[in-house]
């Protein structure tokens, strides 16, 4: 290899590990950019998650109970069980005219002289008949639309002691079993206020910087305005050029070095071979 070709080769060489650092620094700042997936990272997201599918149904059920006239029950005693066992949330249709009803529906009625509605099973229904003693808050017996309506609860053994006259009452539509609790848990003055606490450690903790991030605010800081991004930019080259790429620039510069050492003796066994011919047989005839 002559030193024309080593000094080629090397500059070759600096060319393919120059681009080979660029890769790496930029493979390297890509890494550093990516934020780490760790324990904390990992609660917060979860909980932001749940926190925004507990208000799409939240923001759901209310436009959907509006919109077609539903509520929620939460039945606080066993006698609907198993069907709707005690902590059962039901989902009601609001004020179904009791013309609508059947045997087999269960339906919430207010008992006379009681602060809290009964819901029982329709085990029979009719038109009103005979003297009503104690019909429903604000139903008048003789109204045509007005039912007589025997209740009983699932897990009782005998119907409820007298008939209700209703004129339309809340039908169960959907039953979630001990649903109930959870709501109950959820709405206790302990409880909301953890959970207000822990919602505004969250946000503050999501609104507070990395350390990572705040690293690199300060590096730019110390920086100052007059430092050289492109003299950055190659000094962090520089540092990150792989291995590899060093080996090989180190390959190519010894390479160099050794034909640049051999060119002075090629040169002189060039002269000596100039000498010779110059001195042979055709140069003295000539003289």
């Amino acid at each position: 290899m002559t030193a024309e070709g080593a000094v080629t080769a090397t500059r070759r060489g600096d060319r393919d590990a120059l681009a080979a650092a660029r890769r790496d620094a930029v493979a390297a700042a890509r890494a550093r950019a990516r934020p780490r997936r760790t324990v904390g990272v990992v609660v917060r997201d979860v909980v932001i998650t749940l926190l925004g599918l507990a208000g799409v149904v939240v923001i759901a059920w209310t436009v959907l109970s509006r919109m077609l006239g539903l509520s929620l029950v939460v039945l606080l005693t066993g006698s609907m069980a198993p069907t709707l066992p005690t902590g059962s949330v039901a989902i009601m249709a609001d004020a179904v005219p009791a013309a609508d009803l059947e045997v087999g529906d269960v339906i919430k009625v207010q008992r006379p002289g009681y602060d809290l509605p009964v819901t029982h099973r329709i085990i029979s229904i009719g038109a009103v008949t005979g003297e009503v003693e104690q019909p429903s808050a604000g139903v008048d017996p003789q109204d045509p639309a007005a039912r007589q309506v025997v209740l009983q609860g699932d897990a009782n053994e005998t119907a409820d002691p007298a008939p209700y006259v209703i004129a339309s009452a809340d039908r169960v539509v959907f039953g979630v079993p001990y649903l109930g609790y959870a709501n109950r848990i959820l709405h206790t003055p302990l409880v909301l206020i953890g959970l207000a606490g822990a919602l505004l450690l969250l946000l503050v903790g999501t609104s507070l910087p990395s350390g990572r991030s705040r690293g690199r605010r300060v590096a730019g800081a110390d920086a100052g305005p007059d430092a050289d991004p492109d003299e950055d930019r190659h000094v962090a080259t520089a540092a990150a050029m792989s291995a590899p790429a060093r080996a090989r620039r180190s390959a190519l510069t010894r390479a160099a070095a050794r034909a640049s050492d051999a060119a002075p003796a090629v040169g002189a066994r060039a002269g000596v071979t100039r000498a010779v011919v110059a001195t042979g047989p055709d140069a003295q005839a000539g003289a």
